[in-house]
C-alpha cells in the first residue's frame, strides 16, 4: 500500500519529485474515470467466501498499518532534508496528506466497524482475521486506534459511531452538510469542532480532567500520536512535528471533503410517532467504479455500508435507489470548489430523488 512515489523520487529532481503524490491523487484517476470503467462485482448473496480469502482481505488491512507508518517516515525525511521550492513542500505535503487520508482514515473507518454478518455468504461465524467475534472486533477497535494516532484523528472514532451513523442526514450531525452550505463552511464548521475536541483530549491526557472509560479508545489513539509526534521530532527536529501535524491536516481536510459529498442536502424524515425513520438508500450518494473501489475500499458503496454497517468492505452492494452525481466522484470533487456550478447540479438530483421518494 506504499504510494509508488516513494520509489520514483530519486529519478527525478526533488522538486519534480515533490509533485508525483498529488499529481497520482487528483489527475490518474481522472483519466480513468473519463472511459466510464467497470465497477468490480460486490459478491452475491449466497455466494461463499471461503475463509482463505477473507483472511487475505482482512490481512490487507493489517499490513496497511506498520507500511503506511514506514511511509509517514520515509516521506517526511525526504521533505526535511530535500532541497524544495515552498510551492514544491507545499504540493508534496498535500500530496502525503491525502494519501494519509486513503489509507490512515478509510482504514481506521474500516476496523472501527465491529463486523458480524452472518449471511450466507459468509462460511464462518469468525469475525476479523477469523478470530473470535469478541477478541476480533476489540482487536480491530485497537487497530483503528492505531491507524488514526498516525493523522491525529483519534476523536474520527466517537464521532463517526455514536454521532454520524447515529444521526445522518440530520441537523445533529455535522458530516451531513445542508442543502446549500458551501465546501468551505462545511470545512470550517468541521475543522472547528475538531479542534474543541482536541483541545478536551489534551486536557483529558495530561490529567486536567476526569478519564472517562467510555473514550479509552479515542484517548488511547491521542496518547500515539503524542508519541509519534516526539518520535518525529526526535529524529528530524522541529519540522518533523510540523510536517506530522501538516499532513494530517490535509488527510482530514480528504475525509471532510469526500463527507460533503456523500452526504451534501440528504434529509431524514420523522415518523408519525416521532420516531426517525431508518436510513434508506436515498440518504447518502453513491458511485460505483473499479478505481473507487480498489483505492477506497468500497466506500463509495456508501448507501449499503450505513444500512448495513456491520458488513466488512468486501461485501458491500451497489444499490440501485441511492443518490448518484451525474459526473464522476473527482469531477465532482473540483465542481464542488464552485459552489455556483455545483449547487444546481446537486440539487436536481436530489429533487428528483425527492419526488421519487414521496411515491414509494
Amino acid at each position: 500500500m506504499l504510494p509508488p512515489f516513494i520509489t520514483l523520487y530519486y529519478q527525478f529532481s526533488a522538486n519534480i519529485a515533490a509533485w508525483i503524490p498529488l499529481t497520482f491523487f487528483f489527475i490518474l484517476p481522472f483519466f480513468f474515470l473519463l472511459g466510464n470503467p467497470p465497477a468490480i462485482p460486490a459478491v452475491k448473496f449466497g455466494h461463499q467466501i471461503s475463509p482463505l480469502l477473507r483472511l487475505f482481505l482482512d490481512m490487507l488491512l493489517l499490513v496497511s498499518i506498520p507500511l503506511h507508518i514506514c511511509m509517514l517516515f520515509i516521506c517526511a525525511s525526504y521533505w526535511v532534508n530535500s532541497d524544495l521550492s515552498a510551492i514544491s513542500s507545499f504540493g508534496f505535503l498535500v500530496g502525503v496528506g491525502f494519501f494519509s487520508g486513503l489509507v490512515a482514515i478509510n482504514g481506521g473507518h474500516e476496523l472501527l466497524h465491529p463486523h458480524h454478518c452472518f449471511a450466507p455468504s459468509i462460511k464462518t461465524k469468525n469475525g476479523f482475521l477469523l478470530l473470535p467475534i469478541t477478541f476480533a472486533n476489540q482487536l480491530s477497535k485497537i487497530l483503528a486506534a492505531i491507524t488514526l494516532s498516525t493523522v491525529c484523528f483519534g476523536c474520527f472514532q466517537e464521532m463517526h459511531l455514536s454521532i454520524h451513523h447515529k444521526y445522518v442526514g440530520t441537523i445533529k450531525d455535522h458530516y451531513t452538510a445542508r442543502r446549500n452550505q458551501t465546501l468551505y463552511n462545511f470545512l470550517l464548521q468541521n475543522f472547528l469542532i475538531y479542534i474543541k475536541d482536541i483541545l478536551r483530549l489534551v486536557f483529558c491526557l495530561f490529567s486536567l480532567g476526569k478519564y472517562n472509560k467510555s473514550k479509552a479508545s479515542t484517548n488511547f489513539s491521542a496518547l500515539l500520536s503524542f508519541v509519534l509526534a516526539v518520535i518525529f521530532y526526535r529524529h528530524l527536529g522541529a519540522s518533523g512535528i510540523l510536517f506530522f501535524i501538516l499532513q494530517s491536516v490535509f488527510a482530514i481536510l480528504l475525509l471532510e471533503w469526500i463527507n460533503y459529498l456523500q452526504h451534501y442536502g440528504v434529509v431524514r424524515k420523522f415518523n408519525f410517532n416521532g420516531s426517525l425513520e431508518p436510513v434508506r438508500e436515498w440518504h447518502t450518494w453513491c458511485q460505483n467504479d473499479w478505481f473507487n473501489n480498489i483505492f477506497l475500499l468500497n466506500l463509495f458503496r456508501h448507501s449499503d455500508h450505513h444500512i448495513n454497517s456491520h458488513k466488512p468492505y468486501y461485501l458491500l452492494r451497489d444499490l440501485d435507489t441511492s443518490l448518484r452525481y451525474p459526473y464522476p466522484f473527482i469531477a465532482m470533487m473540483y465542481l464542488s470548489l464552485i459552489p455556483t456550478v455545483f449547487f444546481p447540479i446537486a440539487n436536481q438530483v436530489l429533487d428528483s430523488h425527492c419526488q421519487y421518494d414521496s411515491n414509494t
